[in-house]
């Protein structure tokens, strides 16, 4: 490939921040996901948009994120496509994976070797933390 394919500044090449505008669309969880590829759908907002601008999708709950393209815009419709849709899953701690551990008279709290909270005071305190940020082991 020669060089006279590379981009140029201000001529393909430039800062994205200044070319495409990223959005929020925070969606009912119990809306059908395909509602929001359908072109009607961003009719409202649809004067803030142009094309290649990029619409982040959440859920209300977090259960998914997904990111859109805005490909054509016009009065009262967007057509959109989707780069990606993943499920939201926070990691559940089990309070049986984690230990008790005492360094200089202060307790910390260890999921393996990461240290998930230290300073604290008395094992008894680390133990209350353990209960407050896990489920119970079944």
């Amino acid at each position: 490939m020669t060089s006279s394919f590379a981009p140029r500044l201000n001529a393909g090449f430039k800062s994205a921040q200044f070319v495409v505008q990223t959005h929020w669309a925070e969606v009912n969880e119990d809306l059908p996901f395909e509602e929001v590829l359908k072109p009607d759908y961003w009719a409202h907002v649809a004067q803030y948009m142009k094309r290649g601008d990029e619409i982040i999708v959440h859920a209300r709950d977090l259960s998914y994120k997904a990111r859109l393209t805005v490909m054509n815009v016009g009065h009262l419709f967007a057509d959109v496509a989707l780069e990606y849709k993943t499920r939201l899953v926070a990691e559940q701690q089990d309070a049986a994976s984690l230990t008790i551990d005492s360094v200089g008279g202060k307790f910390r709290v260890l999921r393996g070797k990461d240290v998930l909270i230290g300073d604290l005071a008395t094992k008894k305190e680390a133990q209350r933390w353990i209960e407050d940020n896990t489920r119970k082991a079944a």
